[in-house]
């Protein structure tokens, strides 16, 4: 493992990490390990607010365990959570308002209410040129 580069060597500590605190607090054998007793501990990862991308790398670390070093006989099955989807804070009418009024600056006034009546994102209000407004 000296051989590995710092981050690779990095991610397989925590791989390694997450195997031990599966282990012990399921405190079973490492034969034992079923498909049931995985998705208790992934749902209790869940529960304590661990994101659903940490819960899946565990996953993988646990499957990685069971067929490469216990050589479980039969693959066992992981039900994996979906992706998180968070939507967008938006802005209120008043606070809309607000922002554009107490903006002094003419060009910075000009560039929010364009951006804000056109719904242009940022990348595109960066690359805006003048002959786009013509």
């Amino acid at each position: 493992m000296n051989m590995l580069r710092p981050k690779r060597r990095l991610r397989y500590q925590k791989v390694r990490n997450q195997i031990e605190r599966f282990l012990s607090s399921c405190q079973i054998e490492s034969k034992a390990v079923t498909t049931s007793v995985v998705q208790t501990y992934c749902l209790d990862l869940l529960e304590r607010g661990i994101s659903h991308s940490s819960v899946n790398q565990t996953i993988s670390a646990i499957r990685f365990y069971c067929k490469h070093v216990l050589h479980h006989p039969t693959e066992i099955q992981y039900v994996r959570p979906k992706k998180q989807t968070k939507l967008p804070q938006v802005l209120s009418e008043k606070e809309v308002a607000h922002l554009l009024i107490s903006v002094t600056n003419l060009k910075h006034k000009t560039i929010l209410f364009l951006t804000y009546s056109s719904g242009l994102r940022v990348g595109e209000v960066v690359r805006l040129r003048c002959s786009d407004l013509y």
